[in-house]
């Protein structure tokens, strides 16, 4: 795409942070979390990669509107999209701003680092 800066790996994040390329990188400037739509993941996904975000960096997670049950692997195996229940987290958290795009299926911006993870990392 004529975008150098930017490399694609097909993993699970679960997978990529056990990889070598995962420990090479750092100064992201732009993160964006798209994956498995839990709050659970989505967590995973962005504790992962706190710690290589540069200082202004800006995270965009996807789906962040409301909770609402997704089909996409077939009607016999549904799930709910819940990564709304962590943003609510983000917005209480100290030394995050929080912004959510209402439209669609939402995209909140997170900027900033969190004061402490007790919120953040608070069972769902």
């Amino acid at each position: 795409l004529g975008t150098p800066n930017v490399r694609h790996y097909l993993k699970t994040t679960q997978d990529f942070v056990r990889c070598s390329a995962y420990h090479e990188i750092h100064d992201v400037g732009l993160l964006m979390i798209d994956g498995m739509h839990t709050a659970e993941q989505a967590r995973f996904d962005y504790l992962s990669f706190l710690d290589k975000l540069e200082e202004q960096a800006v995270v965009l997670f996807h789906d962040t509107a409301h909770r609402r049950i997704s089909r996409i692997y077939g009607e016999d195996k549904p799930y709910e999209y819940s990564v709304c229940d962590l943003i609510e987290r983000l917005h209480r958290t100290p030394g995050l701003e929080v912004l959510t795009l209402p439209f669609g299926s939402g995209v909140t911006l997170v900027r900033g680092r969190p004061e402490n993870l007790a919120v953040i990392n608070a069972p769902f």
